[in-house]
């Protein structure tokens, strides 16, 4: 588990009128206030969670803050200690319509990524270009342009992705493509941790929770993703790995029906059992 960035700022004024404004909250929801990402034969790592009524200021982990930032109800940006950083623009409905992040390895520039969205009605699709550099020299390495498109749910959540892609490395030369990836969820019924964190509802479909490994933020209870990759080697033939990957998730709920421990399982490939991936489990503490 990396340090997970997520984090939160001072609740900044919204001057915008076009923002969509949620009505006040007259009391704090219940909370996540800690997660706890236990591993055999590790030391647990712990996240502890800080707000300003039910808006997330920052996530705390090993002394560093990620830090959240509002524009009225809408998580307008997202910075960690590391100089990396998440950056969300919204449209006058307070959709999501573009997402920004950068990551860096000490000083330099490792990663660059623009997104897109384009919704109608359930279905939203991304078009992202991702800039890899070298962590060494800061050179540009690689580009790779993507097309996702999500099928979401009434809730916004992803039910379904199909994501068609190829890497470039800086001259041009094709090095991988992905042929119509497509993942399916299923969800449990009891609730989601975060769903009473103002902005997150917001983010359902953006490339930051999609690709937090750290953060179990849905209350996913079912993933299937059936991979279609080919590779590129220069001066032989190109190389197809085809793939399933299956995750169930295992709950444990407390008496508000929220939950407080968080099992993923994968299907081994040989067994085709399911195993505790790593070893490992989450548990969550509330406010209440």
């Amino acid at each position: 588990m990396g340090v997970m960035i997520i984090s939160c700022s001072r609740d900044n004024d919204n001057t915008n009128p076009t923002t969509p404004q949620t009505p006040a909250i007259s009391q704090t929801g219940i909370l996540p206030t800690k997660l706890t990402y236990s591993q055999t034969g590790k030391a647990d790592e712990v996240i502890t969670f800080s707000y300003n009524g039910n808006k997330l200021i920052k996530a705390t982990h090993d002394n560093k803050d990620v830090i959240f930032t509002y524009t009225g109800d809408l998580i307008t940006s997202i910075n960690n200690p590391d100089g990396s950083s998440h950056v969300f623009n919204y449209d006058s409905n307070g959709n999501l319509i573009s997402e920004k992040e950068e990551s860096y390895s000490g000083t330099i520039k490792v990663l660059e990524e623009n997104t897109t969205y384009t919704i109608n009605g359930s279905t939203v699709t991304a078009q992202k270009i991702s800039k890899n550099y070298d962590d060494i020299t800061g050179t540009l390495s690689s580009i790779s342009t993507s097309t996702i498109t999500y099928t979401l749910d009434a809730k916004k959540r992803a039910i379904k992705s199909v994501e068609v892609s190829e890497e470039r490395d800086s001259i041009g030369n094709l090095i991988e493509k992905t042929n119509n990836n497509t993942t399916t969820y299923q969800y449990a019924n009891h609730h989601s941790l975060i769903e009473n964190i103002v902005g997150f509802d917001k983010l359902t479909y953006s490339d930051f929770l999609s690709n937090n490994e750290d953060f179990p933020h849905n209350i996913v209870s079912y993933m299937k993703e059936d991979i279609n990759r080919t590779y590129y080697h220069f001066g032989g033939s190109p190389h197809n790995n085809s793939y399933i990957n299956e995750v169930k998730v295992e709950y444990s709920v407390n008496a508000n029906n929220y939950p407080i421990k968080i099992q993923p399982k994968a299907k081994n490939h040989i067994n085709r059992q399911f195993e505790t991936i790593n070893n490992s489990y989450f548990t969550i503490e509330y406010n209440k």
